[in-house]
């Protein structure tokens, strides 16, 4: 059982999302009713297709924990770059400020 929102694949933790735009009590009960199923389709579908290519279930799991883990860690540099620029144009500006303040010489 695949979900699709604008024919993109949609994952059994996004459908939340997806019931805010259609406030029908019913499809927001239809959307918890299937997550169950969804996951467990999900997950036997891929202990199949691992299966058929000989691949390890666990490893693949464990390549997507250290890709989010990765993904964690590159928005915290973000995080701390954008810090430090905001820490950097503070020192400008008030650099900036002092040589305003300071008198001119030889007009």
């Amino acid at each position: 059982l695949d979900v699709y929102a604008n024919d993109n694949p949609v994952k059994y933790d996004d459908l939340s999302k997806y019931s805010l735009l259609f406030p029908n009590e019913q499809l927001e009960t239809e959307i918890e009713a299937s997550r169950s199923l969804i996951q467990a389709t999900s997950y036997t579908t891929w202990q199949r297709v691992c299966a058929r290519k000989g691949l390890s279930l666990s490893r693949i799991f464990s390549q997507e924990n250290k890709i989010q883990r990765l993904n964690y860690q590159v928005q915290d540099l973000r995080r701390q770059l954008v810090q430090c620029r905001n820490e950097n144009q503070v020192k400008l500006t008030e650099l900036v400020t002092e040589l305003d303040q300071l008198p001119l010489r030889g007009v």
